[in-house]
């Protein structure tokens, strides 16, 4: 059996970097097409795969803010993050104050080499660098913008609203997690530790999670990608066998009007595993206010047919 090593994420957002030996590879092409018909707005964050180097520009519009009433402060980060685990039916996370504290080491050291390519590593040559930072790094997702505006809120409802890293935000053996923000005249960079303390790969549990969850409200009225992911543990060598497959996806407004939705699933002939196991339904256009959406899907995986059909609102 194989074990699931500690490692890194950024996220210019960034997600965790991969030791995986089937790690990620590419960036969904979905989510480039779309940001990229997207207007830029002030300083936008910039976004980044783990090993394809892929710089997407993050548009912050009012309508994507956080609804919920998670006032600011110190922990509005893990009011937001256990606000998604539960409309997913997820238990909630607590604080490890030793995540943040790394991760703040390594958020100190983005501002020294805020040029670094990689938002997730840490080279012992560069001005502040730690051992501790660098594998908080390696654990996280991480957020990078141009000036002082960087929020709490704005990092966490970026990393929600991309798939690739929402995926271990809402992984279901997830139980702490730590946060770290830090700016200075020129730069802010921020990190969430999604994957420091999940169990080893082959006790991962075998579950699968929708997002936005069955009657969630206030999801934000935007290009906002619907995701199914699931969860197993490592069996041995994975490969394209063991990854889900999208057998259809719709997506209807209240009048049970379809809506025009791009879909996307992992590679299926590259012979590689995707670690992050998930189909996505993204609309061409921004959802509207204050509307109720009805999702059908169905998925193949591991030789398993599943179908489901659920609703969410906007706000």
């Amino acid at each position: 059996m194989k074990i699931k090593p500690n490692y890194p994420v950024t996220n210019k957002i960034s997600g965790p970097r991969a030791n995986f030996k089937y790690g990620y590879r590419f960036l969904m092409i979905l989510s480039f097409l779309i940001l990229l018909s997207w207007p830029l707005q002030n300083d936008p964050i910039l976004a980044q795969s783990e090993q394809t180097l892929i710089y997407l520009p993050l548009i912050l519009r009012q309508e994507a803010v956080s609804a919920q009433n998670c006032s600011p402060g110190a922990e509005e980060w893990l009011c937001l993050l256990n606000q998604y685990r539960d409309a997913a039916g997820l238990a909630a996370v607590s604080h490890d104050a030793g995540m943040s504290d790394a991760l703040n080491l390594h958020t100190h050291y983005m501002l020294l080499n805020a040029k670094q390519v990689n938002f997730h590593k840490e080279y012992p040559d560069k001005p502040g660098y730690t051992i501790l930072g660098e594998i908080a790094g390696g654990q996280s997702n991480m957020a990078g913008k141009q000036g002082t505006t960087l929020t709490q809120q704005e990092s966490m409802d970026a990393w929600i609203g991309y798939p690739s890293h929402r995926y271990h935000m809402l992984h279901p053996d997830l139980v702490t997690s730590g946060f770290a923000l830090s700016c200075d005249l020129a730069n802010c960079f921020s990190g969430l530790n999604i994957q420091g303390n999940l169990p080893p790969s082959y006790q991962i549990s075998s579950a699968n999670v929708i997002y936005p969850g069955d009657n969630q409200t206030n999801v934000p009225a935007e290009i906002f990608p619907i995701s199914w992911g699931f969860y197993m543990p490592w069996i041995g060598e994975e490969g394209d066998a063991q990854e889900a497959v999208l057998l259809s996806g719709k997506l209807f407004d209240q009048t049970n009007q379809p809506i025009a939705v791009m879909l996307s699933e992992p590679n299926h002939t590259d012979g590689n595993w995707e670690y992050r196991n998930q189909v996505v339904m993204t609309p061409i256009q921004p959802l509207l206010r204050g509307q109720t959406y009805r999702v059908e899907m169905s998925v193949r995986f591991l030789g398993q047919v599943f179908n489901k059909t659920w609703h969410f609102s906007t706000r």
